[in-house]
């Protein structure tokens, strides 16, 4: 295993585990909303780490694997965006149907 690879898992482990459970050990993290997000936010942040370190060494281009994986992230996360406001304006009371 390269010594990136090594480095990767490592980080997904301090940002997807560590660091979100020291966070939730405080009780004004747990009670905030904004707490909550970043902790959440981490968690699947060190998941996309721990999911690349296992999938992109198969693969031969790793460099195009990862950067074709950031593009899809990166359309989805807009995809979701923009269907998260459509779906927070009729939950307001934009579509009374």
């Amino acid at each position: 295993m390269s010594p990136v690879w090594l480095v990767v898992l490592l980080v997904a482990f301090v940002v997807g585990a560590l660091l979100p459970f020291g966070m939730l050990m405080i009780k004004s993290v747990r009670s905030s909303s904004n707490g909550l997000l970043i902790a959440g936010a981490l968690i699947l942040i060190g998941v996309s780490l721990h999911l690349t370190w296992l999938i992109t060494p198969a693969f031969p281009q790793q460099a195009a694997t990862v950067a074709f994986a950031a593009i899809t992230l990166l359309v989805l996360a807009l995809a979701s965006a923009v269907a998260a406001r459509g779906v927070l304006s009729s939950l307001e009371g934009g579509d009374a149907d």
